[in-house]
Formats: structure tokens, sequence, C-alpha cells
């Protein structure tokens, strides 16, 4: 069996488990029919930034509590770079961010998908004397 190295092109907004066909470089004929066909699976590599759905990427964003309170703009990594996100005021764990755009190709018309950012809540796990004596303050402030 000859060994071959052969370059492919693949196409923007190929979908993990989709197959590509490469004419020609397949297997030979029977007989002295022409080789055939070349079939390639796709399979997509893990991103540790991205989960990847279709065309939408959903990737996850830690904040403080006073960030999800307060509102803040985060830098969140996009396939293009990094976009400053802005988070609202009062948001709250597990709620989703869309960014229109900013996911995959698509095969169909090059549009692209969306990035989903869920967010989570990052609670402080060590607490000076004047730091436990502030949430002490806020969560009596707050409570009905």
């Amino acid at each position: 069996m000859d060994t071959q190295t052969l370059k492919v092109k693949i196409p923007a907004g190929v979908e993990d488990g989709q197959t590509i066909r490469v004419r020609g470089k397949g297997g030979e004929g029977s007989g002295k029919g022409a080789p055939g066909d070349l079939l390639l699976h796709v399979r997509l590599a893990a991103d540790p930034d991205f989960r990847v759905e279709g065309a939408d990427l959903y990737s996850e964003l830690t904040l403080y509590p006073w960030d999800a309170v307060l509102g803040v703009t985060e830098p969140i990594p996009t396939l293009s770079g990094k976009i400053a996100l802005k988070i609202p005021p009062g948001s709250e764990p597990g709620q989703s961010l869309r960014i229109k755009g900013h996911g995959l190709p698509t095969t169909r018309d090059q549009t692209r998908g969306d990035l989903y950012v869920t967010l989570g809540i990052k609670l402080p796990t060590t607490l000076s004397e004047e730091e436990r004596a502030l949430w002490e303050k806020l969560r009596d402030r707050v409570r009905p």
C-alpha cells in the first residue's frame, strides 16, 4: 500500500460528523477502472474555551458577586480575538448572554452562529474580619 500526502481544503462551516469527498483519491477501481473517492469523516477537536452545538459556541464566565450586582465589562475570548462583553447590573448565575454572529460559519449561506456566555458567580472562600463585617452589614441591609 502506497502512502500519499494530500492537501484537502476544508470548507468553512463544516460540522462534526460531516463527510468530505475527495474525488478520484480513493482506492483503485476494479479491472482498469478509475480510482474511487476518498471519504474523510470530520471530527472537531475539543477546545478549552468553547463547546460547539451546530454553528453556535458556548462558554462560561465567572464573576464576583459585586460585578453581577453592579454590572461590569469583561474581556471574553471569541474565535477572532477578545471582545468586551457588557454584563448588565442584576445578572444572575446561570444566565446566558448571546453575542450574535460570533459562532462558527455555516456552509449554507456563510452566516455565523452565535456565542452564548453563561454566567457563574465566584464566592470568596476566606474572609478577613473586616470583609466578614462588610458581608454581614450587607446581609442585614438587604434582608427583609
